[in-house]
């Protein structure tokens, strides 16, 4: 049997019934290191105290936003020496701006 996936372009492909499975437990494997490293960064994140984080990330621009507020309403902001912006409202972080994201984080 032959079963269609789509590739990161969108690209139809066909695939034998062997390639998909070994292609669905990759996924598997991938998504289950994904949750892994996100129950490592839970103790980091309930730290910051934020009832809701929000992620947003600019593929074009390769950057990723992350708000503890919405809106953030921010009145200022500090640029860390790797080029993080921590955006902030009165002494609240209310945002984090981390440029370069493919290049930091592989």
């Amino acid at each position: 049997m032959i079963n269609i996936a789509f590739s990161v372009n969108k690209v139809p492909k066909r695939l034998t019934d062997e390639r998909w499975m070994h292609n669905e437990k990759g996924y598997i494997m991938a998504t289950a290191a994904m949750i892994h490293e996100l129950y490592e960064a839970l103790p980091y994140l309930k730290k910051i105290g934020a009832k809701h984080i929000w992620f947003d990330f600019d593929k074009e621009a390769d950057v990723l936003y992350v708000s503890l507020e919405r809106p953030q309403q921010a009145t200022d902001t500090d640029i860390l020496d790797d080029g993080t912006l921590l955006r902030l409202r009165g002494k609240a972080v209310v945002g984090i701006t981390i440029t370069n994201m493919s290049k930091r984080f592989k």
